[in-house]
């Protein structure tokens, strides 16, 4: 094998729904500050590529997220989108230095709350326009909805003495794949269980110790909301994404919603956690081969 690819190089890799979302939101955030660049006589100008807006747009956006993590707040998206702008004015005026510039900032939101002049609200795009990106993201949200309903359809609630005995008694026999249904069962009150949010997050993380994606992604989702929890949660998530494309496309979004709360001591920790993961045994579900993680 090492002889062919020395020949013909290393097959490409197959795109994934989550090339196809991070490339359409790239475009569209690229877009939207080039719109209002040409209407207002702004930045960002040609001399700011395209890739650096995406870049400035994610550095400037996380910054000012942790920040307020620390002051309790919550910066709304559309606000979140004028404080990119002006940094983007900044990025044009004082090149390299834009780094020591936010940090200022950042520290003086951290001292003072947000500056008047940053609490304006700015649209990029009209999520109901009828710019091709705005449907293709649409379009992949419906792809990935359907993949997900067709992995895990709605089951019709019977009598819990129609069969979810056998699966109880698999679960607790350790199998992976039957803790990770027996666990949406309890969260959506199905096949006559009660909805039991405790006892689905229990067998979601017994199923996860093992390397089940699925339950990995579903645990992590359960974590996020629990404020103490976020590092157990960025592994989790972090693990999930070695699943199937629509784990890893939750999984991702996910955590980068999750690390904007995030101090970035947490975010090495979590990154830690999830390197040091190895499952508490080898399942034979049927599903991915479960392999230890490895960044």
């Amino acid at each position: 094998m090492s002889f062919l690819k020395s020949l013909f190089g290393a097959p490409p890799k197959q795109r994934t729904m989550l090339d196809d979302v991070q490339a359409v939101s790239g475009r569209l955030i690229v877009k939207g500050y080039r719109r209002i660049a040409a209407q207002h006589g702004c930045a960002p100008t040609a001399k700011t590529t395209d890739q650096k807006i995406i870049e400035i747009h994610t550095l400037v956006s996380k910054a000012f997220h942790q920040a307020a993590e620390r002051r309790g707040e919550r910066i709304p998206a559309l606000i979140d989108n004028h404080i990119v702008l002006k940094f983007l004015q900044v990025y044009e005026m004082m090149g390299d230095h834009l780094q020591q510039h936010l940090q200022y900032e950042v520290e003086k939101y951290l001292a003072e709350g947000l500056r008047p002049d940053y609490k304006q609200e700015l649209q990029l795009f009209d999520p109901d326009g009828n710019d091709p990106d705005v449907k293709r993201l649409k379009e992949l949200h419906r792809l990935a909805r359907e993949k997900l309903e067709r992995e895990f359809p709605p089951k019709e609630n019977k009598p819990i003495t129609t069969g979810i005995e056998g699966r109880i008694k698999k679960a607790e026999a350790g199998d992976a794949n039957e803790q990770f249904h027996l666990g949406l069962h309890y969260e959506q009150g199905q096949l006559g269980l009660p909805k039991d949010y405790f006892e689905a997050a229990k067998w979601y993380r017994k199923a996860a110790e093992q390397g089940h994606a699925g339950a990995q992604l579903y645990l992590g989702v359960f974590l996020c909301n629990v404020k103490q929890e976020a590092v157990e949660a960025y592994k989790w998530l972090e693990l999930a994404k070695q699943g199937n494309d629509l784990d890893e496309v939750a999984a991702t979004e996910l955590q980068a919603q999750l690390v904007a709360h995030m101090t970035p001591e947490q975010i090495a920790e979590g990154q830690k956690l999830a390197s040091e993961f190895v499952p508490t045994v080898f399942g034979s579900w049927g599903i991915k081969p479960i392999i230890p993680y490895k960044k």
